[in-house]
C-alpha cells in the first residue's frame, strides 16, 4: 500500500482551513449583467434584467465591503439580495444572504441562497461544479482489499458550501459500506472544552514578540486588512503570526460561503452519529496544529506574509481546487498543497513535519484497519491521495 501523500489542508480541532492562496482576482471595471450571466452560466429574462440593473448600478457605485447573493429555482424564479457599505466582507455576505432568504420566501423560490458577488469578484455557484461532472470522471475514492476486510480511502474537502451537495453517489456509497468511519480528528468533538482549552494554550503569544518582528511591509498589509474588515489592528499583530495565517483566509472563505460546518467530514460525521457507526480518529487532536504553533517565529511570519500577499486571489484557486476534486484529479490537488510550504527552507521543514511525517503515521493506522474483520472508510484531506 502506498504512503498517503500531502494534505490538501490541515484541520485543527476548530476545523480551520489555512494556507491556500485561494481566491478571486479583483476586478476594477464595473460589473455588467451580461458578464455576471456568463460567469454564473445564468440566463435572465428581460423583465428580470430591468429589475436587476438599478441594483447593479448601486452595487457598482459602492466603494466599501459589498456582496450579492442569489437563489434560482428549477423554474424561472430568482431571488436576489445585496449589501453595500458593510463593516466587513463576512458581514456583507451575511446581509446579502439574509435579504436573499427573505425575497426567496416571498417569491417562493425553491433553491438555497448563495453568495455570487463579493466585492467586484464573481463567485461560482455550486450547481456549476455539478454540471461539469461526467459519469466517466474518476472520484477521490480508493478501495484497499485486506485478507478479512476492506478499507475505503476517501479524499475530502474540509470546507464546502451547502449548494455543493449532494455529492457524487460514490461518496455516499463508500460511507454506506462502512462498519466504522475514520477521520483525521472527529469533527463532532471540535467544541469539546478540553480540546478548546488545549488550543487556547497554544495560542498564547511569546511576550517578547512585537509588531517590529513582522517588518514594515507586513505591518502595512495587516493594518490595511484590519481597517477594511472592521478589526482592531492590535488584535492581529499581538497574536501569534500563525494564528493570523490560519484565521484571515478562513474569514475570506466564510465570506465566500464556504464553512467547515458544511465540509465533508462534518457531513459524514453527522450521518455516522445518526446511523450509530463508530467514529475513529486517525491521529491525536493537535497533530496538525501543534507543529504550526511551535514553528519558529520567522517561519510563521513567512507563512503569514505569503497568505496576505495572496489574499486577493483566494476564490479562483479555491474554485480550481473544487473542480479538481469533483473530477478526481488527485495529483492536481497534491501539487496545489505541496506549494504551500515551498516558500522557504524553514517552511519546507515545517511541511515535512505536517505532511510527510503525518502521512506515514496515517498509513500505519490504515494498515491496522486492514487487519480487522470490519470495513473501515477513512476520510482525510484529498491532497493526501496524490503525489
Amino acid at each position: 500500500m502506498r504512503v498517503l501523500k500531502r494534505s490538501l489542508c490541515l484541520v485543527t480541532i476548530v476545523t480551520v482551513v489555512f494556507g491556500f492562496s485561494m481566491s478571486v482576482v479583483a476586478k476594477t471595471e464595473p460589473l455588467t449583467i451580461e458578464g455576471i450571466e456568463s460567469a454564473l452560466e445564468l440566463t435572465a429574462s428581460e423583465k428580470t434584467r430591468a429589475l436587476v440593473q438599478p441594483l447593479l448600478d448601486t452595487y457598482n457605485k459602492a466603494k466599501g465591503n459589498k456582496a450579492a447573493a442569489i437563489a434560482q429555482s428549477s423554474g424561472a424564479g430568482i431571488a436576489l439580495g445585496i449589501a453595500t457599505k458593510a463593516q466587513s466582507e463576512a458581514h456583507a455576505a451575511m446581509i446579502a444572504t439574509q435579504q436573499c432568504q427573505l425575497e426567496k420566501e416571498e417569491a417562493k423560490v425553491d433553491a438555497p441562497c448563495e453568495v455570487v458577488l463579493l466585492g467586484n469578484a464573481i463567485v461560482r455557484r455550486g450547481q456549476q461544479f455539478h454540471s461539469e461532472v461526467e459519469l466517466s470522471d474518476p472520484a477521490n475514492v480508493w478501495r484497499i482489499q485486506g485478507e478479512h476486510a476492506n478499507v475505503y480511502l476517501v479524499g475530502t474537502l474540509h470546507i464546502l458550501k451547502p449548494t455543493l451537495f449532494p455529492l457524487p453517489d460514490v461518496y455516499d456509497r463508500a460511507f454506506e459500506l462502512a462498519d466504522q468511519v475514520a477521520f483525521e480528528t472527529n469533527p463532532l468533538l471540535m467544541t469539546d472544552p478540553q480540546r478548546i482549552a488545549a488550543l487556547q494554550r497554544r495560542m498564547i503569544p511569546d511576550p517578547k514578540f512585537t509588531k517590529k518582528d513582522l517588518g514594515k511591509p507586513l505591518v502595512k498589509l495587516l493594518k490595511k486588512y484590519a481597517r477594511q474588515q472592521g478589526l482592531r489592528y492590535r488584535d492581529i499583530y499581538s497574536a501569534k503570526p500563525i494564528l493570523s495565517f490560519i484565521q484571515i483566509p478562513q474569514l475570506k472563505a466564510l465570506a465566500l460561503g464556504y464553512d467547515a460546518s458544511s465540509g465533508m467530514e462534518m457531513h459524514y460525521a453527522r450521518l455516522a452519529s445518526t446511523a450509530g457507526k463508530p467514529i475513529l480518529e486517525i491521529e491525536a487532536p493537535d497533530a496538525a496544529i501543534a507543529p504550526l504553533f511551535d514553528a519558529p517565529l520567522s517561519t510563521q511570519i513567512q507563512l503569514l506574509q505569503n497568505a496576505m500577499n495572496n489574499l486577493d486571489f483566494l476564490n479562483i484557486q479555491w474554485e480550481q481546487m473544487i473542480s479538481a476534486w469533483f473530477s478526481g484529479q488527485a495529483d492536481v490537488l497534491y501539487d496545489m498543497a505541496s506549494k504551500e510550504f515551498s516558500i522557504s527552507p524553514g517552511a519546507a521543514l515545517l511541511g515535512d513535519v505536517l505532511i510527510d511525517q503525518r502521512n506515514r503515521q496515517m498509513a500505519e493506522r490504515v494498515q491496522k484497519y486492514l487487519g480487522l474483520t470490519k470495513t473501515t472508510t477513512v476520510m482525510v484531506g484529498a491532497g493526501h491521495m496524490g503525489g
